[in-house]
């Protein structure tokens, strides 16, 4: 492979690795539910006086002594009878527990018991002399009926929520204001109180929990192990998205906004729609993907065939490159000037290799974003596969291999490997020894760094390398005969 083309592969790959090691390192100190977040700053009113622009004390709830838990649709929710909250929400299985904490809480109520009725989308919290309070759960939306004025704690955003070191790059707390989305880490949230705001919120690497858009006036308050989103001066009835972040369904409710891809937006979103239009037929994610892979690198084919005789080009002329290395060592500037006479000579492009890196890392890149957002791919199985937004885990080790932690043996990552070394093999001059080691290297450090990526990404990577082996065997046979 020509110098220039791995000075490439290796950037993009470098890039992988530093942005997956770009995510905030995890918390392992375990959460102290019954941690008081923050004390009234301003002097209380007495009992008997009413408070106007001073807030009570905003406190979290303490240790319940009794948590229930129920089902209800495809949500699983733990809740405290005391304070009438929901402690905890997993959806579609007990185990996906989502960092969002405390949802409904109400510090002017913490100490109250209540009664517990369950109904078959819904969760009232009564007690005498006081209206129920209701959880209406839809498909997703939730609703908080019947609460006071008093501040509401909408969710705690947990900190310590089990997640992934690479899943919690991908958590965000945000709120719009004036037609502008404001967006930071929950763990760096500033103390804040904001009025007006359009809608507020969190995402976690999947769902997302939003204020639908209306007009509120919010108070972020944080510990370092969750940051906290409240509400003052609530309306009798609260209701917010909890859902996938699946664009065509956040625009229904006016949120599409918040599905954000960086600076690839727009090739995301593009990648996206490809992505439902194969599903439409295939039924099958990871089969869209392969098709996916197809496309583009039928797309880009022009590109890369250009790529691979320009790289075949460089090697035939390699050795005259290096006579003239021999005789103008002690000459640059003549050996520069022979070089390129050399290029002009024999129609040679040196950047010719890089080619289809210029076009297929922004696809590449936009396809990195979208596997660590969207939310069809969780728990969809494609072939042993069984869930592509995690590793493909063809089976557990009987060991953990120490240091980097890998307790299963992934398939795809070793089959992509495999692919790059018979790339090296067949692309490197035969008579340049420092190639063949150059590929080697390429082939294994690959094979690496995709180890942990989730396999709708790897799967996306194989498919190109294969395809791109298939023509250069092709095109060698072709040369041969």
């Amino acid at each position: 492979m020509e110098k220039r083309t791995v000075f490439a592969f290796l950037l993009l790959i470098g890039f992988f690795l530093v942005w997956s090691q770009l995510a905030p390192k995890q918390v392992t100190q375990p959460v102290d539910k019954q941690e008081v977040i923050r004390e009234d700053l301003t002097t209380t009113t007495k009992s008997s006086e009413v408070q106007t622009t001073k807030p009570i004390a905003k406190q979290l709830p303490k240790e319940a002594a009794l948590l229930e838990e129920i089902q209800i649709n495809n949500y699983y929710i733990t809740f405290s009878p005391q304070g009438g909250y929901i402690q905890s929400i997993s959806v579609n299985k007990p185990a996906n527990i989502l960092p969002f904490k405390n949802l409904g809480f109400q510090p002017a109520t913490k100490n109250l018991n209540y009664q517990t009725n369950i109904g078959r989308d819904s969760i009232s919290f009564t007690r005498e002399g006081s209206p129920p309070k209701r959880y209406l759960f839809k498909e997703d939306i939730i609703e908080i009926k019947s609460v006071d004025s008093s501040p509401l704690l909408l969710f705690s955003f947990s900190l310590n929520s089990g997640a992934s070191h690479l899943s919690q790059r991908y958590f965000e707390s945000f709120y719009s204001k004036n037609g502008s989305i404001e967006r930071t880490h929950p763990k760096k949230v500033k103390e804040d109180i904001q009025e007006k705001v359009e809608f507020a919120g969190a995402r976690s690497q999947y769902r997302t929990i939003s204020l639908l858009p209306d007009s509120y006036d919010i108070e972020w308050t944080k510990t370092d192990k969750q940051t906290n989103l409240y509400l003052n001066n609530p309306s009798s009835t609260i209701s917010f998205y909890f859902g996938p972040q699946i664009i065509n369904k956040m625009e229904s409710y006016g949120l599409a906004g918040i599905v954000y891809y960086g600076f690839w937006h727009f090739l995301a979103t593009t990648l996206i729609k490809i992505l439902y239009f194969f599903y439409s037929f295939l039924h099958n994610w990871g089969l869209s993907i392969v098709f996916l892979s197809f496309s583009t690198y039928a797309v880009l084919f022009p590109f890369t065939s250009k790529s691979t005789k320009a790289m075949k080009k460089m090697q035939e002329v390699q050795p005259l490159m290096q006579e003239l290395k021999e005789k103008h060592k002690d000459n640059p500037q003549k050996m520069q000037k022979e070089t390129v006479a050399l290029y002009k000579k024999h129609k040679v492009n040196p950047l010719g290799g890089c080619l289809p890196l210029l076009f297929q890392f922004p696809i590449i890149i936009a396809f990195y974003q979208v596997v660590f957002r969207f939310s069809r791919l969780e728990g969809a199985s494609f072939l042993w596969i069984q869930d592509l937004s995690l590793p493909d885990r063809l089976f557990r080790l009987p060991f953990i291999i120490p240091i980097v932690g890998v307790e299963y043996f992934n398939l795809l990552p070793i089959l992509v490997m495999i692919l790059g070394i018979m790339q090296q093999h067949i692309t490197a001059s035969s008579s340049n020894p420092q190639q063949k080691k150059i590929g080697l290297f390429m082939g294994v450090f690959i094979g690496i760094i995709f180890y942990k990526f989730p396999s709708a990404l790897v799967l996306y990577w194989f498919i190109q390398n294969l395809l791109t082996l298939i023509y250069q065997v092709r095109l060698k046979e072709s040369r041969t005969t």
